[in-house]
């Protein structure tokens, strides 16, 4: 016969083996939970910025296009997958390469002052040519969050039009 510490010694083995597979299935119950809500959580961000009224899109460090919602697409004819890079989509809507180098320049020194500033970029006015060769007058507006710079065009076209035509009378 064992004696009595080491029968003692396996019972507390044995009940802190089920404590540890109690805690442990809590644990990875509670982490499955939480990924759930955070996989919800990043579909429904998507779901509204799908939703947004006006041209928005996203990109990462490297400047590759990440994210163009429904309006961008409808607005400008290009899905996502046609851009891969930011610099490569405004070489498709601002063929004129000078145009494209002010534009480009006006824009980073925006974008710059915005980072240090912790704020938005002021907003800069450009053309941009859509696929269906129509031009647009956009206010673009950019704003880094974290490693992402989030863009949102602002079409000014049918703006600019009345303007036109109050000026004419």
């Amino acid at each position: 016969p064992l004696p009595l510490w080491v029968w003692q010694g396996m019972i507390l083995l044995l009940v802190a083996a089920v404590m540890f597979a109690v805690m442990n299935f809590s644990l990875r119950r509670e982490v499955a939970r939480r990924t759930r809500a955070l996989w919800e959580s990043e579909r429904q961000v998507r779901r509204l910025l799908e939703a947004l009224p006006v041209p928005a899109y996203w990109s990462n460090q490297d400047q590759a296009v990440e994210f163009v919602n429904r309006k961008f697409t409808e607005t400008f004819g290009y899905a996502r997958e046609e851009i891969g890079r930011v610099e490569q989509w405004f070489a498709l809507v601002q063929p004129d390469s000078a145009e494209r180098e002010r534009f480009r320049l006006r824009w980073e020194t925006a974008l710059a002052q915005a980072r240090e500033g912790g704020r938005e970029t002021e907003p800069i006015e450009t053309q941009l040519t859509c696929r269906d060769a129509t031009v647009r007058t956009v206010a673009v507006v950019g704003r880094h969050v974290g490693d992402r710079l989030f863009v949102v065009l602002n079409d000014l076209t049918a703006r600019k039009h009345a303007e036109a035509v109050l000026q004419q009378r």
